[in-house]
């Protein structure tokens, strides 16, 4: 058996590196509380309530597709370190 851990977690990245969400909302307080979806952070970002999907989805072309790279493949704030 493996092991599980729990984490609630507000950073897109880290939300993406998981392998299950659960979405829970649709708003805070007493207007949230219920899951919105469950699933894989894609299937999560294709639910059309879910707020975290809405975000994923941003942050997913944001931090996969727009990194600047540089000529050799590799970020450019990894060079400048």
């Amino acid at each position: 058996m493996g092991s599980s851990v729990i984490v609630v977690e507000h950073n897109p990245e880290v939300i993406l590196a998981s392998d299950w969400v659960i979405d829970l909302g649709p708003e805070g307080g007493n207007y949230g509380g219920r899951i919105v979806v469950q699933g894989t952070p894609e299937e999560v970002m294709k639910h059309p309530s879910s707020a975290t999907g809405i975000i994923l989805s941003k942050s997913y072309r944001t931090t996969w597709s727009e990194i600047p790279k540089s000529d050799s493949g590799r970020d450019r704030d990894r060079e400048e370190q």
